[in-house]
């Protein structure tokens, strides 16, 4: 299934999910104004994000494209980060992460794209 996270400020949108919640996805939509920032907090010590699309304002989220960079991932529990099988966009910080996917590895701060 998929999950959906809808917020209608034009500025900046926060949305908490747990890690369980992404764990069995398949699509994540994000239904905010195109100007919006959004910050999804995800709580959890392992986070597993794996073999599931996305779909922003306007679209489907490319690499690069001006919405898919206003997402902050805010892993702030997690100890352990697990990505696979999707083109993450945006910022991802796991200050507290050892982090495995095929473009990084140790801990995650800064602004990344992982690719399948």
């Amino acid at each position: 299934g998929g999950l959906t996270l809808s917020g209608s400020d034009a500025d900046l949108n926060v949305f908490d999910i747990t890690a369980a919640q992404l764990g069995g996805i398949n699509e994540l939509t994000i239904s905010v104004p195109q100007t919006s920032t959004v910050v999804i907090n995800v709580s959890g010590s392992s986070v597993s994000m794996t073999n599931f699309g996305f779909q922003v304002p306007g679209g489907e989220c490319k690499a690069g494209g001006e919405q898919c960079q206003s997402i902050i991932w805010n892993l702030h529990e997690a100890d352990d980060v697990f990505i696979s099988g999707i083109g993450l966009q945006g910022a991802l910080l796991a200050p507290q992460a050892d982090c495995v996917g095929k473009r990084f590895s140790h801990r995650c701060f800064v602004d990344i794209e992982v690719q399948n």
